[in-house]
């Protein structure tokens, strides 16, 4: 089964989706722009026998998907959602339009829209010399936690170890220098 194109809304020619990610903007050959949002389950292969979880007579459909089985209500507005339409945000079950509405209107505490860099924030501390038993605590303290949406490497943990590590060194040489002078 493939997925059907995106019709223009001037001319009626269909768009392709593959260029699309997330909310885009589409241009067709006519000079038309066509704003398209697609979930990030579009790009996904249909799935095929039992687990395509098509609907049979007497079971609920989603709202969104009329042929599709539903697999919960949305804990916010009760409408009926498939696989595909559900998202679970601290143990409650959303449906895409609570998302971005309710959700969100209310200030649901648990929708994360910023997350603090924590390497990099180790990284700016290891740079003053003075405060490099807090960056130690932070090296330890937050070196295996999620630093983002989207995975980081770890070379600002490392060029901060190294970085509190030259300023250990240089510490304990100047006290050596101090005592042996003494």
């Amino acid at each position: 089964m493939t997925r059907p194109p995106h019709e223009c809304q001037r001319c009626g020619r269909s768009i392709p989706l593959e260029s699309a990610s997330g909310s885009s903007f589409l241009r067709c050959a006519c000079g038309a722009t066509a704003r398209v949002d697609l979930f990030v389950r579009y790009f996904e292969p249909f799935p095929t026998g039992s687990a395509a979880a098509e609907r049979t007579a007497d079971q609920a459909s989603c709202f969104f998907h009329e042929s599709k089985t539903a697999q919960a209500p949305c804990d916010l507005c009760g409408r009926y959602l498939c696989s595909t339409c559900q998202v679970s945000v601290d143990k409650l079950q959303l449906c895409p339009s609570c998302l971005e509405g309710p959700a969100v209107k209310a200030g649901y505490s648990r929708l994360e829209n910023q997350r603090p860099l924590h390497d990099t924030v180790t990284l700016s501390l290891s740079l003053i010399p003075c405060l490099f038993p807090i960056t130690v605590y932070r090296l330890f303290r937050y070196y295996g936690s999620d630093c983002g949406v989207t995975p980081r490497s770890r070379y600002r943990n490392w060029i901060a170890s190294v970085l509190v590590l030259m300023q250990l060194l240089g510490a304990l040489a100047l006290l050596a220098l101090a005592v042996s002078d003494a």
